[in-house]
């Protein structure tokens, strides 16, 4: 888990902000870690619930992988319901 949240903070500005911030101020880092856990579990609740991507993705490589994952499902025969 905290590689992902490694990534999250690498990729997000506020995230990254939030965490220097709370660095100055010479948190201790197991309350730092747990802010920036419960910052990211948010973001991903607000995500899912509004059915947006990451703000912060790489649309580039996102759409690379998506291409690769639509390789595979033809290759293996498989086929995703496209909702309306």
């Amino acid at each position: 888990m905290e590689c992902s949240l490694n990534h999250f903070r690498d990729n997000d500005p506020r995230l990254r902000g939030r965490n220097d911030k709370l660095n100055s101020f010479n948190k201790p880092k197991g309350k730092i870690r747990m802010g920036l856990y419960r910052k990211v579990f948010a973001q991903i609740h607000e995500m899912l619930k509004k059915e947006e991507y990451h703000w912060y993705r790489d649309s580039k490589n996102h759409k690379k992988k998506m291409m690769e994952y639509d390789r595979f499902l033809e290759k293996n025969s498989l086929l995703l319901r496209k909702s309306a």
